[in-house]
């Protein structure tokens, strides 16, 4: 049975004598086929991200990283001081700006910059699907298009995260301080919860900019189809992890090409995997799915026009 589909516009498929690609071939085909592109569109969308950026460095700046400071001995952060020649204040002042910095960089690439994600998902998905875009008149003219959405799917994404990151912390400690089981349940929990819309969330944007559907269809459809896609959905978080380690080691060796790495390409980059990974989950139970269903429709029309015909 197919899920909520209100489809807006036709898809354009293209066609030649080449078998399609897949996976990996298809990403770097699409990939070096619009690179320039792609700069420009992840240069935008970080220039339009400045106040989500700001957001998420303050939440964990101000809430999570202090948590995490309480629960390290204060022995390290004296070493750590006496290694850089400068006070413990200092030392975690330091950590603290530099780890809520990547942090909101990481948060960004994985649950959006806020409501022009609508505009930049729309040039990715159509990317994707191996469709033109203009990248700054559509980028704008589909944030606009989409605000109300847009603005929802954003406060619920900050809701979700913020809610979720301070709960894996927060327990965590209890468990360190107190050693009880049921905080560790409740890590493991929340943990699976983040990974969870972690992977909807690839749904959700994408559904956003290509059907006209409600919020609670939404989110009830890329509950669905998070599961659906399987194998998918682990080897997207997969991918998540070895990112965010790459990352995180390039900015412990190479901070300043991390910075530039980040601003160029890194989220453009990531983003049109998990668009590679998510929209043929969608064409296959939203698109394919109902086309067959408006066939079958079709076709009994046609059946019951002949009997009419027939009796006359």
């Amino acid at each position: 049975m197919p899920l909520f589909n209100y489809n807006r516009e036709p898809r354009i498929i293209l066609t030649g004598n080449e078998p399609p690609k897949k996976g990996a071939a298809l990403y770097f085909d699409l990939f070096t086929r619009k690179f320039w592109n792609y700069i420009k569109l992840n240069m935008l969308y970080c220039i339009t991200s400045i106040v989500t950026f700001a957001f998420y460095w303050c939440f964990l700046a101000m809430f999570i990283i202090p948590m995490i400071f309480n629960m390290i001995s204060p022995d390290i952060f004296k070493e750590l001081a006496k290694a850089g020649n400068t006070t413990v204040e200092s030392m975690q002042g330091s950590i603290s700006f530099s780890v809520a910095a990547i942090g909101a960089v990481l948060l960004i690439i994985f649950f959006g910059g806020g409501i022009f994600s609508a505009g930049y998902n729309y040039v990715l998905r159509n990317y994707a699907r191996q469709e033109n875009a203009f990248l700054l008149s559509d980028y704008f003219e589909h944030t606009k298009k989409n605000i109300g959405l847009a603005l929802a799917a954003a406060l619920i994404d900050k809701l979700i995260v913020c809610t979720t990151i301070f709960g894996v912390v927060f327990y965590f400690s209890l468990m360190k301080t107190t050693g009880n089981i049921l905080a560790l349940a409740a890590v493991v929990l929340l943990v699976l919860v983040f990974e969870i819309y972690a992977v909807m969330h690839n749904f959700i944007w994408t559904q956003l900019v290509t059907f006209e559907l409600n919020i609670r269809q939404i989110y009830k459809n890329s509950f669905l189809l998070s599961f659906a896609a399987g194998v998918r959905s682990i080897a997207y978080i997969a991918a998540m992890l070895i990112y965010t380690v790459l990352l995180l080691a390039m900015f412990i060796r190479f901070w300043p090409i991390t910075i530039l790495f980040v601003l160029l390409i890194a989220i453009s980059a990531f983003n049109l995997g998990g668009h590679l990974y998510s929209y043929p989950v969608i064409n296959k139970y939203m698109i394919d799915n109902n086309n067959k269903v408006d066939e079958a429709i079709d076709e009994t029309e046609k059946v019951d026009d002949g009997a009419e015909g027939n009796e006359e």
